[in-house]
């Protein structure tokens, strides 16, 4: 606050004294929360809540290279108490790939502040897919690229698109579903860069339940014993033997054999049963006994 004593004086000498006070603001604006987004080779974003008393009026950068050249401030802008610099790379002759912004913010008295921003700048120079993939007709295969280098600060969104939909479609995950059997080319996009990946589909395993309690009597051969849909002894003429349980293998055959295989040796266990399992009646009527 500055006190101000104000004197008049007349043309005898007479004078009247008065006093008035006038605030003038001092404190500077309070940078926080500074946050860098959408990095590229040509440039990047810097954020930041601004605060005082009397409103922040005007924001500024200026940029420094990794060999200390400092470029012209040059103008943000400031809304609802947030400051935005849209650093522009375009006039940096030495583009060293690391900078340092210089953000300043003013409020209405003229008052300001500054705060400086490291940032590396880390161009996409390529991307990569594996030369070839496979995967079973039923099954799905996540892919990824591999961004060179690794912590680019480019965009890394992938846009994916398949050669040929009926072996394959892929997401925009990038998550392949086989749709046919065959090969087909997987290509992956980010900004200018693109890779390709040689995708083959090959028949799948099919589901299937195993089956489960198969009965025959002595001497049968496995012909004579009806199996699921599905399936068939491996070995049908084969005797199941003498009373016990025997293991024997057999083969299950899909409906769809264009996309799936079959599926052989699956064991199956069968109960093998004495043949004279009859119920016999005795007349007790006919039935004598002799004394010895």
């Amino acid at each position: 606050s500055i006190i101000t004593h104000i004197y008049a004086y007349d043309a005898a000498g007479n004078s009247s004294k008065g006093v008035t006070g006038a605030y003038v603001d001092g404190t500077p604006p309070v940078i926080s929360n500074v946050q860098v987004s959408d990095i590229t080779e040509n440039g990047y974003t810097i954020t930041c809540d601004v605060s005082d008393k009397i409103g922040v009026t005007r924001a500024a950068y200026t940029v420094i290279n990794k060999g200390g050249n400092s470029y012209r401030k040059k103008e943000g802008t400031v809304s609802d108490g947030k400051a935005t610099f849209n650093v522009d790379l375009s006039d940096v002759l030495l583009r060293t790939g690391s900078y340092t912004s210089c953000i300043y913010v003013y409020d209405a008295a003229g008052n300001g502040a500054s705060q400086f921003v490291d940032v590396d700048v880390k161009p996409l120079t390529g991307i990569q897919l594996p030369e070839s993939m496979t995967v079973e007709y039923g099954n799905t295969l996540p892919c990824q690229v591999t961004y060179e280098p690794e912590d680019t600060t480019d965009d890394k969104t992938v846009t994916w698109s398949s050669g040929n939909t009926g072996i394959f479609t892929v997401s925009d995950e990038g998550v392949v579903t086989p749709t046919g059997i065959g090969t087909a080319t997987l290509t992956a996009k980010v900004g200018a860069h693109s890779a390709t990946s040689s995708v083959t589909v090959r028949k799948g395993t099919p589901k299937y339940s195993k089956p489960g309690e198969v009965n025959a009597t002595c001497g049968q051969t496995l012909s004579a014993i009806v199996l699921p849909a599905g399936f068939k002894w491996n070995t049908p003429g084969q005797s199941v033997g003498s009373a016990g349980t025997k293991s024997f293998t057999a083969t299950f055959t899909p409906d769809d054999t264009a996309h799936y295989d079959s599926v052989g040796d699956i064991t199956v266990s069968v109960n093998v049963s004495h043949a004279w399992n009859k119920e016999y009646t005795i007349d007790k009527e006919a039935t004598t006994t002799e004394e010895g």
